[in-house]
């Protein structure tokens, strides 16, 4: 390549685990993940080292997004960053680590907030988190933790100041403003939620019809054109190799005067719509 153009990593990690405690490089026992063997990352890796990756790449600002530091001290992440970017210039910004559904996810997001390069938090849902009443009420406080921030911001100062009324503050520089985190955040729990989806039917696990699901390709697409997929006959990918997407369509059964193979219209469908 030798276009050069500025570069923003909108997703990157430093760590250095001789000085912190990260469980899953710490540890001597590895965390069973699905990436396998991580042995080569359990070593520091800190600006110097993603410059040299980088190379000739002229990034120019990074996101930085936690590492699954020790979950029982959030905070002492956000102060290691802070002197990493006071020390080397990097990152730029930070989406920090909150656990919403622990007692003092309150106190945890304040304190996250104070932090001017701090713009947003990740907490990875475990299953059914979603449904929990203690993680539903640490999402809100996310949003009220951003709003006490920007509260104090100087442009609404001096809108109040200019004799602005609460209501308008509100809808023109604090609401658009608050956003930024919540949907992070949103984004981050509803990409878990398909893939864990996703990992479920692919096994057999996931959910029937009528049923509505996550993943657009299962609750829309088969319904409007007719496509057939079951538990029996799993789709298989265009990367899949053709002999094994023979060999699958040849065992599919045949169920009502339809062939059951992957992602293959049913010969009712067609002739219904020729």
């Amino acid at each position: 390549m030798t276009a050069r153009f500025p570069i923003v990593d909108a997703h990157q990690h430093f760590w250095d685990p001789r000085a912190n405690y990260h469980p899953w490089l710490c540890d001597e026992t590895p965390i069973a993940f699905r990436y396998g063997d991580y042995s080569a990352l359990r070593r520091p890796y800190l600006p110097a080292d993603y410059l040299a990756d980088a190379g000739a790449h002229e990034v120019v600002k990074t996101v930085y997004v936690e590492t699954e530091w020790d979950p029982r001290d959030p905070l002492g992440e956000t102060a290691w960053v802070e002197r990493l970017r006071r020390e080397t210039g990097l990152p730029t910004v930070m989406v920090a680590q909150a656990w919403l559904d622990r007692d003092d996810a309150a106190a945890v997001l304040e304190r996250q907030a104070a932090f001017a390069f701090v713009r947003g938090v990740r907490h990875k849902p475990r299953r059914g988190a979603m449904r929990d009443a203690r993680w539903r009420a640490g999402y809100a406080r996310l949003a009220r933790a951003q709003a006490l921030k920007v509260r104090e911001l100087d442009y609404v100062a001096a809108a109040r100041t200019l004799g602005a009324s609460n209501t308008w503050i509100f809808f023109r520089h604090i609401l658009p403003n608050i956003l930024q985190p919540v949907l992070v955040q949103a984004m981050i729990g509803m990409a878990g939620a398909i893939l864990a989806e996703s990992t479920l039917s692919f096994l057999g696990l996931g959910v029937r019809a009528p049923t509505r699901s996550l993943k657009p390709w299962r609750s829309r697409v088969p319904a409007r054109r007719g496509w057939r997929s079951t538990a029996s006959c799993r789709p298989m990918p265009r990367w899949w190799p053709k002999s094994r997407r023979g060999s699958s369509k040849r065992r599919a059964p045949s169920r009502g005067g339809r062939t059951c193979s992957c992602f293959r219209i049913s010969t009712r469908a067609t002739s219904a719509t020729s």
